[in-house]
Protein backbone atom coordinates (compact mmCIF):
# COMPACT_ATOMS: atom_id res chain seq x y z
CA UNK A 1 0.00 0.00 0.00
CA UNK A 2 2.96 2.39 1.00
CA UNK A 3 4.58 1.63 -2.24
CA UNK A 4 1.91 2.32 -4.38
CA UNK A 5 1.01 5.76 -3.25
CA UNK A 6 4.53 6.38 -3.31
CA UNK A 7 4.40 5.94 -6.75
CA UNK A 8 1.56 8.00 -7.19
CA UNK A 9 3.19 10.88 -5.56
CA UNK A 10 6.37 10.54 -7.19
CA UNK A 11 4.05 10.54 -10.70
CA UNK A 12 2.43 13.37 -9.65
CA UNK A 13 5.74 15.67 -8.48
CA UNK A 14 7.75 14.46 -11.80
CA UNK A 15 4.34 15.88 -13.57
CA UNK A 16 4.07 19.29 -12.21
CA UNK A 17 7.72 19.81 -11.73
CA UNK A 18 9.12 18.17 -15.42
CA UNK A 19 11.04 21.21 -17.41
CA UNK A 20 9.36 22.24 -20.61
CA UNK A 21 5.46 21.96 -19.11
CA UNK A 22 4.57 25.10 -19.57
CA UNK A 23 3.90 26.37 -23.61
CA UNK A 24 4.65 29.74 -22.62
CA UNK A 25 8.03 29.33 -22.14
CA UNK A 26 8.38 26.89 -25.13
CA UNK A 27 6.70 28.83 -27.24
CA UNK A 28 8.95 31.39 -29.22
CA UNK A 29 7.34 35.14 -30.52
CA UNK A 30 7.00 35.13 -34.18
CA UNK A 31 9.62 37.34 -35.77
CA UNK A 32 7.00 40.42 -35.73
CA UNK A 33 3.22 41.76 -34.82
CA UNK A 34 0.27 41.98 -36.67
CA UNK A 35 1.32 45.23 -37.56
CA UNK A 36 4.57 44.34 -38.97
CA UNK A 37 6.44 45.42 -35.93
CA UNK A 38 9.29 43.85 -33.56
CA UNK A 39 8.10 42.26 -30.60
CA UNK A 40 9.16 42.16 -26.94
CA UNK A 41 7.76 39.57 -24.22
CA UNK A 42 6.03 40.15 -21.16
CA UNK A 43 5.62 38.20 -18.50
CA UNK A 44 8.03 34.91 -19.86
CA UNK A 45 5.34 34.53 -22.86
CA UNK A 46 2.23 35.72 -20.98
CA UNK A 47 2.26 38.61 -23.28
CA UNK A 48 3.98 40.51 -25.94
CA UNK A 49 4.34 44.27 -26.81
CA UNK A 50 4.75 45.52 -30.43
CA UNK A 51 6.21 48.60 -31.38
CA UNK A 52 5.63 50.58 -34.57
CA UNK A 53 7.96 53.57 -35.46
CA UNK A 54 7.07 56.09 -37.95
CA UNK A 55 10.65 57.17 -39.01
CA UNK A 56 9.50 60.66 -40.66
CA UNK A 57 6.80 61.96 -38.24
CA UNK A 58 9.22 60.68 -35.18
CA UNK A 59 6.03 59.04 -33.82
CA UNK A 60 6.10 55.79 -31.71
CA UNK A 61 2.82 53.19 -31.31
CA UNK A 62 2.88 50.65 -28.85
CA UNK A 63 0.01 47.64 -29.07
CA UNK A 64 -0.30 45.15 -26.53
CA UNK A 65 -1.17 41.36 -27.41
CA UNK A 66 -1.42 37.73 -26.38
CA UNK A 67 1.16 35.82 -25.75
CA UNK A 68 0.96 34.25 -29.43
CA UNK A 69 0.92 37.83 -30.45
CA UNK A 70 -2.09 37.52 -32.86
CA UNK A 71 -4.58 39.03 -30.32
CA UNK A 72 -4.89 42.55 -28.58
CA UNK A 73 -5.12 42.30 -24.72
CA UNK A 74 -6.87 45.50 -23.06
CA UNK A 75 -4.22 46.89 -19.95
CA UNK A 76 -4.83 48.69 -16.99
CA UNK A 77 -1.97 51.48 -17.50
CA UNK A 78 -3.00 54.95 -17.78
CA UNK A 79 0.01 55.85 -19.68
CA UNK A 80 3.45 54.23 -20.39
CA UNK A 81 6.87 55.52 -19.73
CA UNK A 82 9.64 54.97 -21.65
CA UNK A 83 13.53 55.13 -21.82
CA UNK A 84 14.95 54.84 -24.97
CA UNK A 85 18.52 55.19 -26.59
CA UNK A 86 19.53 56.00 -30.02
CA UNK A 87 22.13 54.38 -31.71
CA UNK A 88 25.27 53.45 -30.02
CA UNK A 89 24.73 56.77 -27.88
CA UNK A 90 24.32 56.16 -24.24
CA UNK A 91 22.03 58.82 -23.32
CA UNK A 92 18.71 57.95 -22.46
CA UNK A 93 15.97 59.29 -23.21
CA UNK A 94 12.36 59.59 -21.76
CA UNK A 95 9.12 59.30 -23.82
CA UNK A 96 5.42 59.48 -22.70
CA UNK A 97 3.25 57.12 -24.72
CA UNK A 98 -0.30 58.16 -24.12
CA UNK A 99 -3.52 55.66 -24.26
CA UNK A 100 -5.19 55.50 -27.39
CA UNK A 101 -9.28 55.81 -27.11
CA UNK A 102 -11.44 53.89 -29.57
CA UNK A 103 -15.22 54.59 -29.17
CA UNK A 104 -15.65 51.08 -32.07
CA UNK A 105 -14.11 48.90 -29.17
CA UNK A 106 -15.63 51.00 -26.07
CA UNK A 107 -11.27 51.56 -25.54
CA UNK A 108 -10.59 54.25 -23.41
CA UNK A 109 -7.53 55.28 -21.22
CA UNK A 110 -6.84 53.02 -18.38
CA UNK A 111 -8.47 50.30 -20.71
CA UNK A 112 -6.80 50.26 -24.11
CA UNK A 113 -4.15 48.24 -26.02
CA UNK A 114 -3.02 50.84 -27.87
CA UNK A 115 -0.31 53.79 -26.62
CA UNK A 116 2.05 56.42 -28.72
CA UNK A 117 3.98 59.26 -28.61
CA UNK A 118 6.26 61.45 -30.33
CA UNK A 119 9.45 62.81 -30.24
CA UNK A 120 11.74 65.05 -33.09
CA UNK A 121 14.56 62.47 -31.83
CA UNK A 122 12.66 59.60 -33.04
CA UNK A 123 12.87 60.92 -36.28
CA UNK A 124 16.34 58.61 -37.00
CA UNK A 125 17.12 55.54 -39.12
CA UNK A 126 19.76 54.20 -36.40
CA UNK A 127 18.45 51.59 -34.45
CA UNK A 128 16.15 52.18 -31.26
CA UNK A 129 16.49 50.06 -27.75
CA UNK A 130 13.17 50.80 -25.73
CA UNK A 131 13.08 49.61 -22.35
CA UNK A 132 8.91 50.37 -20.71
CA UNK A 133 9.35 50.79 -17.39
CA UNK A 134 5.68 49.81 -16.02
CA UNK A 135 3.01 48.16 -17.73
CA UNK A 136 -0.29 46.66 -15.60
CA UNK A 137 -2.16 44.00 -17.76
CA UNK A 138 -4.87 42.33 -16.17
CA UNK A 139 -4.07 43.67 -13.11
CA UNK A 140 -0.39 42.70 -12.87
CA UNK A 141 2.32 44.89 -13.00
CA UNK A 142 5.11 44.26 -14.74
CA UNK A 143 8.05 46.27 -14.91
CA UNK A 144 11.41 46.37 -17.23
CA UNK A 145 10.35 45.44 -20.67
CA UNK A 146 12.90 45.78 -23.54
CA UNK A 147 12.13 46.23 -26.89
CA UNK A 148 14.10 46.81 -30.23
CA UNK A 149 13.46 48.42 -33.21
CA UNK A 150 16.31 47.53 -35.97
CA UNK A 151 18.49 50.25 -38.16
CA UNK A 152 16.90 51.09 -40.76
CA UNK A 153 18.88 50.64 -44.49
Amino acid sequence: MKTTRLRHLLVIASLLFAPGCSPRETTPLPPSGPHGGPLADVGSRKYALEFLLDRTEGHLTLHTLDARAAEAIRTGSEGLELRVRIGDNPQERFLILAPIANSATGEFAGDTTRYAGDAPWLKTREAVSLNVVEIIIRGRKYRDITGFIPAEN
